[in-house]
């Protein structure tokens, strides 16, 4: 392993929605994606961004393994694990108003980007929630049209209507 670069851990985590492909860092989860066959294009992804993959799971990976199973197991509302934030600042003032709605709760796209201290740009937030790398941790799921229904999910409507009934939510 090149000391130079960062290390990154993938672990691959069986759940009722599927596989979930997670990579950590020592410190944080850089990424959580739905199913394996996306494995290459995440490895690419790390790669190209300069880490370097390690073999074995880290401290943060198997912490991660271990909230996402109570999550779905429905005894863990919030994660201690930190999700990695890498985005404009538009962005990450987006992934924030997301990490601060409730378990079981929803908001508009609208409504997310008024949190954000940008109410009149909904369809950018709805882009932000796009280019979230790390779901369920930062919960883009939560984030619906205003007409109460759905709107986008990076993972699949199914997957997204899976998660909000899950935690119980209104949709």
């Amino acid at each position: 392993m090149n000391p130079s670069r960062p290390a990154a851990h993938l672990i691959e985590i069986e759940s009722p929605i599927g596989k979930l492909l997670t990579a950590c860092s020592e410190k944080s989860v850089l990424a959580i994606q739905f199913g394996s066959d996306s494995k290459s294009d995440l490895k690419a992804w790390l790669e190209s961004t300069g880490w370097i993959l390690s073999g074995e799971p880290n401290v943060v990976a198997l912490k991660l393994q271990r909230e996402l199973e109570e999550y779905f197991a429905g005894k863990r509302r919030r994660f201690t694990v930190k999700p990695e934030r890498n985005g404009t600042d538009f962005q990450i003032k987006v992934w924030r108003a997301l990490m601060e709605i409730p378990f079981g709760e929803t908001v508009s796209y609208g409504e997310l980007a008024q949190r954000a201290g940008h109410p009149q740009a909904a369809q950018a937030a709805g882009g932000a929630c796009g280019k979230n790398r790390v779901p369920i941790l930062i919960p883009c799921h939560r984030a619906i049209a205003s007409g109460g229904g759905l709107g986008g999910f990076g993972g699949g409507l199914d997957i997204k209507r899976q998660l909000l009934r899950l935690e119980g939510g209104e949709f």
